[in-house]
């Protein structure tokens, strides 16, 4: 079980060098294929000893994913002993059960499949669906999954435009199993089979992923060009609680600003809460004027992001939209983040009530308006991803039904500081740009800001903790993809095949 134990480890640890800073997709997919040698060789144990027990299987899934996790955010306790006051023991302690929590997606894949195979289905079949329904099912801080391990390999990834993550999960959990199985197995016959299999699946994969990409970059060649200023003003969170700095810092934004409009683009983003002071929802009418654009020599449109009210317990992280002229258009943020915008069952904390005021509230509901025109009677049309919205596949998809023109994220990751945390936040952000096709701009105060193609390409990006301005030329497209029409059709198909399994299991043992 210790040899298990260690291959789990280990890829684990292969399978978080695919993210962001280290990108080492090739890395990680040698750990896809070792965490599925760990999952058979479970197996083959529980065969040999006679006793299969479930506390193997979590073992397991546990080390895989506290190790995957622990690579990848190994920055949690620094940001809790920072911004959360804790004391460095206390910050690791929770920060190891933050990363244990991220890592639950493998437990519950490694219990599923031990519960299922071999008797229903083997481990080759159940392993994959498993991790796929697993890691869709439960919510995490930076949802981190397999398939995008290999965002550093765009052809493979361009799959997404069909299926997202979890269709990218299960192509390469099925080719990692094929390749376990052209290693380890004893019939060579099979053995040939299952690597002949694994090689075609892969390259075919891969082969069609270029060709894709050839053909993305063809179409966007021939789109109208809008060219977009990124302001990073690099505001960080210990000025911004100082009211008596805004000034200061508005003629510091201000002032980047201006040198954009100066270069002819057509339109400024500011990042979230850019504009210090809450916005009076009732008077956007006067925004132009309020904002005080003709006085600080800007023109617009402008593209940013301010606390909004319209009442003392309806307050708002919004996006807005204003020209010199008129106020264009609001779109509010709709997946509030715990504890810092809202407290978790408010309704039900009724002796919190006097305590503290009850956060932020959440933005439109299904149906709402998520995408806001840049000028009156332009083809120019910003889908908002306010925060880390632009993480949330469901939420993109649900922008990018709307037909946005592109996608524009606004974010303040300042609260991060000088971690692989905003490296990581734009990495995962960019399968967003191939899941809608669509290009992807984000403006972050301390960075990193950048442009995403819609292949999934990063063709800016900014150093964090900067100050800077950035010129993109962003192309507006209306591509219509199967993930975006669809949703997420993948979990689905991989739950019904499971709950197939199971049936068949519990059957076998009532005989």
């Amino acid at each position: 079980m210790s040899k298990l134990l260690l291959l789990a480890a280990l890829g684990g640890i292969a399978i978080g060098l695919g993210g962001a800073p280290f990108e080492a997709q090739g890395v990680a997919f040698v750990g896809t294929m070792l965490i599925t040698m760990a999952m058979h060789g479970l197996m083959r144990l529980d065969r040999d000893v006679g006793s299969p027990e479930l506390r193997r299987a979590m073992a397991l899934g546990l080390v895989m994913g506290f190790a995957a996790n622990a690579t990848t955010c190994a920055w949690l306790a620094d940001l809790l002993a920072t911004y959360a006051f804790m004391p460095w023991p206390l910050a690791w302690i929770v920060a190891s059960l933050l990363i244990a929590m991220q890592g639950l997606p493998f437990v519950t894949a490694a219990l599923l499949t031990r519960l299922i195979a071999p008797h229903a289905l083997s481990v080759s079949i159940a392993w994959p669906l498993a991790l796929v329904t697993s890691a869709s099912a439960m919510p995490m801080l930076f949802p981190w999954r397999v398939g995008v391990s290999q965002l550093g390999f765009l052809p493979f990834v361009q799959l997404a435009e069909f299926g997202g993550l979890p269709l990218i999960d299960l192509a390469l959990l099925f080719i990692a199993t094929l390749a376990v199985l052209a290693l380890t197995h004893r019939v060579r016959m099979t053995r040939s089979l299952m690597a002949i299999s694994a090689t075609l699946l892969f390259f075919g994969i891969s082969l069609w992923g270029i060709a894709r990409i050839d053909e993305v970059r063809a179409t966007r060649e021939s789109l109208t060009v809008l060219r977009v200023g990124i302001v990073q003003h690099n505001i960080d969170i210990p000025e911004r609680m100082r009211p008596e700095l805004w000034p200061r810092q508005m003629a510091v934004t201000w002032a980047l600003t201006r040198e954009l409009e100066h270069q002819d683009v057509d339109v400024v983003m500011w990042p979230e809460s850019a504009f210090p002071w809450p916005v009076d929802r009732h008077a956007l009418d006067r925004l132009p004027s309020d904002l005080a654009l003709r006085e600080a020599d800007v023109h617009g449109p402008l593209l940013f992001g301010a606390s909004s009210w319209s009442s003392p317990d309806e307050r708002y992280n919004s996006v807005l939209v204003v020209s010199h002229e008129r106020f264009l258009g609001i779109v509010d943020k709709t997946r509030l983040m715990p504890f810092s915008e809202r407290v978790p069952l408010w309704p039900w904390l009724v002796f919190l009530h006097p305590l503290m005021g009850p956060g932020m509230s959440e933005g439109p509901p299904e149906g709402g308006v998520l995408v806001i025109p840049l000028r009156e009677g332009q083809q120019a049309r910003a889908g908002i991803l306010n925060c880390y919205e632009d993480l949330m596949d469901d939420h993109v998809h649900r922008v990018a039904q709307q037909s946005p023109d592109f996608l524009s994220n606004h974010t303040n990751d300042a609260w991060f500081g000088l971690t692989h945390a905003p490296l990581l936040h734009h990495f995962l952000a960019r399968m967003r740009a191939i899941e809608t096709r669509r290009d992807l701009v984000r403006t972050v105060n301390t960075g990193v800001s950048g442009h995403v193609s819609a292949t999934g390409e990063s063709l800016m990006s900014t150093l964090p903790f900067t100050r800077q301005t950035r010129i993109v030329e962003v192309r507006l497209s209306q591509f219509t993809t199967l993930s975006v029409w669809l949703g997420d059709w993948v979990t689905p198909l991989c739950l019904v095949v499971l709950a197939c399994g199971i049936w068949i299991r519990l059957r076998a043992l009532r005989r």
